[in-house]
């Protein structure tokens, strides 16, 4: 809304839009964020329990798992664009999981079809077009 509001207000062709609006939005933020606390959506943060090096472990087999779901979904959501054979062995184990698994809630749904261990392979692994490709993306 505000941006089409914008580009109204940019166009010179048109006089009676060239006057500058402003328009006045009124939010309250903890309607919309859940939490201000960082550790209210990441309870392990401050559970004692937990190592700093069982967490990141943790994060990263998150990370990995996250990065092939998000393939899929952006595939999915490309005309044209076909799964490979693994990925759609993936998505249907996947989805199986979200709709069998009883312990599955909006809370834990992230951890669905998490790896039992994270990858061991390092940059070092990494093939040099892969590599090329890595470092072309901004802000990486």
């Amino acid at each position: 809304m505000l941006l089409d509001e914008r580009i109204k207000n940019e166009d010179l062709m048109n006089l009676s839009s060239s006057l500058k609006q402003s328009i006045s939005i009124s939010y309250d933020m903890k309607s919309l964020v859940k939490s201000e606390n960082v550790f209210d959506m990441e309870p392990e943060l401050i559970d004692s329990e937990i190592s700093d090096s069982d967490y990141l472990r943790q994060a990263r087999r998150r990370a990995e798992s996250k990065l092939i779901k998000t393939k899929i979904i952006y595939k999915m959501s490309q005309e044209g664009v076909e799964l490979t054979p693994k990925e759609k062995i993936y998505l249907k184990h996947w989805l199986n999981d979200i709709k069998s698994n009883q312990d599955r809630n909006i809370g834990n749904l992230r951890d669905s079809m998490l790896p039992a261990h994270e990858s061991k392979l390092t940059l070092n692994d990494v093939d040099a077009k892969s590599y090329y490709a890595l470092n072309s993306i901004p802000r990486v």
